[in-house]
């Protein structure tokens, strides 16, 4: 590649980076960094003029010559090409942003022009492009948004967008009077509408043909123009309901997005979504939109069979057991109580009550009632629900090899009554053990077997959960392209039956995956808005859940006082109800005291740690044993305990496994320590 005078593109140094424009890689410490070529031009500018603000209109024309994109697409790049640097965006170490004018290398930083070091490597092959990205719902799912060549006169004769087009969505107003946030009247337009055509009901037009009949009705947005929005863009383009909305800044200062709904009978009240992320308050309006257009329809349950011949009990059952099946325990618990006070010695009503007590974590009470109906239950079904009973509470004792060994006695029995949704159920359950003893291939088989039962007999709410558990299995795999496909997917589904305990899961799988991906600061403002959510509905086990990852947050930036002590009030609130919170906390807590060069205060987290069967693959937790052997100077021990790791890992073994194992060798080797960061596998010598 050369530049127009037929020179060779020069080679830039820069901080721990060195450039090839010829060649178009990145390295940093003499290691290619996965980049995209958009990345590598948009660098190329900067480091063009070090330390000078390059405009982005000059930066859109660079990146995306004669074509018509929005400022969101430039955003979202130098978003990722931080992401790539790892340069966080808060502090923007590397790259700056210069508000309302464009971007700009840090002028502390010293460029100049370089020769490609002889030892650079060459890339490693990457399984998942970097896309230029945007979090969507509450869910903050990523989805490709590049607003480009988009032919805004294609559409010929009426500018109508067809019969089956019922739903349009207008671009943003922006009149915060900051000409950095005009991204929004675009970006914002395409996010809400690509979130809302993934639901086949809605049959919401899609961008490109909503702008292209706009411009042919010569339609200028205005701020308060409402009254007749609906008239003036409806009845032209054919469609039945519009959503308009604009972003100001409140009487604080903050953006706010508001949005208001029109039909041919009215509009809306408006409805105001506030937030310092824009991002955030586009997810806020996503979720506020979707409920008024697209009700949840919750799954009803089929217990008619379990009832008694109380009308009244019957209601009170039929609730509880419904709020089971959804996730939401406290309704459960509530309605299954009713029933049994007024009938006390109700079979059904205790073993749903037992299941809702599990969820919650008082399993004394749930083993309790669990025992009681064991001394009594003589039908084949009745001994099919204790077997996922015991199978549930085994799981959330960490009793993992047990609850497998319950899930099989569940599955023959269900096999034998040919109850296909109790055969799903069992395969589904042994799915997620499997998962937890970190045996994540054997899992997809148990749940694409559960999913295939799921679809071909109906049960809907069962395959949303089944989709979700095989998100979290590929996620645990770094598939993170199938993770994510399964998580939208079951949030979707989520959405649709009103499971909105099951939703703030996949919420939270989603943040975790951010941070997994690097990208901190938007997993950091997720797992607040989690926290504020399970604050709000009283979820204590989410609630010391997000409290780790926020501390997990701390530990990837190098914080570990920081992360402390967040670790050690979500480990110290788990107590002995919500195990799997303490041992994952345990784990966590035992790296981030060996960072802070405390091994004898890691010991004890890692003793606790060993205690349950979960186990995690992933780097580090899954060294978290041999990295304190390493800490304590037991360098063979180390390699041992390593090699123990690996024969557990199986399968799923990696380059990055390998890599911690290299320097476990290497200290034993040396007779001395290497690693000097038991989160990050820094070492003072490359293995």
């Amino acid at each position: 590649m050369t530049e127009p005078n037929g020179e060779t593109r020069p080679c830039y140094s820069f901080d721990r980076y060195v450039l090839n424009c010829d060649a178009r890689v990145l390295f940093r410490d003499n290691v290619a960094v996965q980049t995209t070529n958009k990345m590598i031009l948009l660098l190329q500018a900067l480091l063009k003029k070090p330390g000078s603000v390059v405009g982005k209109y000059d930066l859109l024309e660079i990146l995306w010559p004669n074509q018509e994109v929005s400022e969101w697409s430039l955003s979202r790049l130098v978003s990722d090409t931080r992401h790539a640097l790892g340069d966080d965006a808060r502090d923007q170490q590397l790259i700056q942003t210069v508000r309302g004018h464009g971007f700009r290398l840090n002028p502390d930083i010293a460029v100049s022009v370089t020769e490609v070091p002889e030892t650079a490597k060459r890339p490693l092959p990457r399984s998942h492009g970097y896309k230029a990205t945007i979090a969507i719902a509450s869910l903050l799912i990523i989805v490709v948004v590049d607003l480009v060549a988009i032919d805004r006169n294609s559409d010929e004769g009426m500018p109508g967008l067809g019969d089956e087009r019922r739903l349009v969505v207008l671009p943003v107003v922006v009149s915060t009077g900051d000409d950095q946030d005009s991204w929004a009247e675009y970006g914002v337009m395409t996010m809400l509408a690509g979130q809302l055509r993934r639901f086949s009901e809605l049959q919401v037009a899609d961008v490109e043909s909503t702008i292209g009949a706009l411009d042919q009705i010569e339609y200028e947005a205005a701020a308060h123009d409402t009254a007749a929005l609906f008239q003036k863009v409806c009845v032209p383009l054919g469609c039945r309901q519009l959503i308009a909305s604009e972003l100001a800044l409140s009487g604080n200062g903050v953006p706010q997005l508001v949005y208001t709904l029109h039909t041919n009978s009215g509009l809306s009240l408006a409805y105001r979504f506030e937030n310092v992320d824009i991002l955030q308050a586009s997810n806020s309006l996503f979720e506020h939109v979707l409920a008024r257009l697209l009700p949840p329809e919750p799954e009803r349950v089929d217990v008619e069979s379990m009832y008694t011949d109380d009308p009244k009990v019957n209601q009170n059952f039929a609730l509880g057991a419904s709020s089971v099946l959804r996730g939401d325990s406290q309704s459960a618990t509530r309605y299954l109580s009713m029933a049994l006070e007024q009938k006390p010695d109700y079979f059904w009503a205790k073993a749903y009550m037992s299941d809702a007590l599990t969820r919650i974590g008082d399993f004394e009470r749930a083993e309790s009632i669990l025992d009681e109906l064991t001394a009594i239950a003589t039908e084949q079904r009745q001994l099919l629900h204790l077997a996922k009973l015991r199978s549930n509470i085994n799981y959330n004792l960490g009793n993992l090899n047990q609850s497998v060994t319950e899930s099989a006695e569940m599955l023959s029995l269900a096999t034998a009554l040919n109850d296909k949704e109790a055969e799903g159920v069992a395969l589904m359950h042994m799915g997620t053990t499997s998962q937890s003893l970190g045996k994540n291939l054997l899992a997809i088989d148990y749940l694409t077997k559960a999913l295939a039962l799921f679809r071909e007999y109906g049960y809907e709410l069962h395959e949303s959960k089944t989709t979700f558990n095989l998100g979290n299995a590929y996620y645990v795999l770094d598939d993170h392209e199938q993770a994510e496909q399964h998580y939208v997917a079951a949030a979707d589904m989520f959405r649709r039956q009103g499971a909105t305990e099951w939703l703030s899961y996949v919420q939270y799988a989603l943040a975790e995956m951010r941070m997994t991906q690097g990208r901190l600061d938007l997993a950091e403002t997720e797992f607040r808005e989690l926290e504020k959510l399970y604050r709000s509905t009283g979820e204590v086990e989410g609630l010391l859940l997000v409290r780790g990852e926020l501390g997990t947050v701390e530990l990837r930036r190098g914080n570990p006082q920081k992360a402390e002590p967040m670790l050690l009030e979500a480990y110290d609130g788990a107590g002995d109800r919500y195990r799997y919170v303490r041992s994952w906390m345990s784990g966590l807590l035992a790296i981030c005291y060996l960072n802070m060069g405390q091994p004898d205060m890691a010991r004890p987290f890692v003793e606790e740690r060993q205690r349950f069967d979960w186990f995690e693959p992933r780097v580090p937790m899954v060294f978290v044993a041999a990295s304190l052997a390493h800490a304590d100077g037991d360098y063979a021990g180390a390699v041992k305990l390593a090699l123990e790791a690996q024969d557990r890992v199986a399968g799923q073994w990696s380059e990055r496994h390998a890599e911690w194992l290299r320097a476990f060798s290497e200290s034993a080797r040396q007779h001395r320590p290497v690693i000097t960061d038991y989160y990050h596998l820094s070492s003072e010598s490359a293995p």
